[in-house]
């Protein structure tokens, strides 16, 4: 079973009328089986302090050159954690050209710049139902319609002992790196310099969609 749904297209010639480039849309990614459990560690926020990566693919994307990437959405599995707040939670996008992860998070930006596209010193997520749950972006990302993404979260973790939890593909390899260290009273915050090199390659996909808005 393959997954690359797009929905809510603008059309083009609406599009041009109001002076926009690209589409609006959401597109969800993944190969294999879905799978809603909670064994597995598909955690892009956790309450360790932590950076994650996921790879989404070009292939995926086709039809979104020019739009603007402003947010992302993550299938809350069968094992919701409720409401959580994280810490200094910064996302980034980065546009490269990696086909899969490596287990060190700088190679896989493959000399490119990455975007910040939300800092926060607080972020909180309402974790308690099964469904789609949607985090905006204060800055969009404008894609350029050939680049693979990888899209970071780093964090320091928080003091509710909540993990967000999502559904996975299981048939995907490559796509996902994991990192985390365990927060513990004077070690040093990944925004105080402790960021991770390295992390752990997972063997599956987030449950999770991309949203794009068309550019002006």
């Amino acid at each position: 079973m393959t997954a690359n749904r797009k929905s809510g297209l603008l059309c083009a010639v609406c599009a041009v009328c109001m002076g926009l480039n690209g589409f609006a849309g959401v597109v969800e990614v993944g190969t294999g089986t879905l799978f809603y459990d909670h064994a597995a560690l598909q955690r892009p926020l956790s309450s360790d302090a932590g950076r994650y990566q996921i790879l989404v693919l070009a292939e995926q994307l086709e039809g979104y050159a020019e739009s603007n990437l402003v947010a992302v959405a993550f299938d809350a599995n069968v094992h919701p954690a409720g409401a959580a707040s994280f810490d200094n939670v910064v996302i980034r996008v980065v546009p490269t050209t990696v086909a899969k992860l490596s287990d060190t998070f700088a190679d896989n930006y493959a000399g490119q710049e990455p975007v910040e596209v939300l800092n926060v010193e607080t972020l909180t997520l309402e974790w308690s139902v099964r469904g789609w749950h949607r985090i905006e972006f204060s800055r969009p990302f404008k894609y350029d319609g050939k680049s693979n993404l990888v899209i970071e979260f780093q964090h320091d973790g928080n003091e509710d002992g909540k993990a967000i939890r999502t559904t996975r593909w299981a048939a995907e390899s490559g796509r996902v790196l994991d990192g985390t260290v365990t927060s513990q009273p004077g070690q040093p915050r990944l925004t105080d310099g402790g960021a991770l090199v390295s992390g752990h390659l997972r063997p599956y996909m987030n449950g999770l969609r991309v949203v794009f808005a068309a550019a002006e």
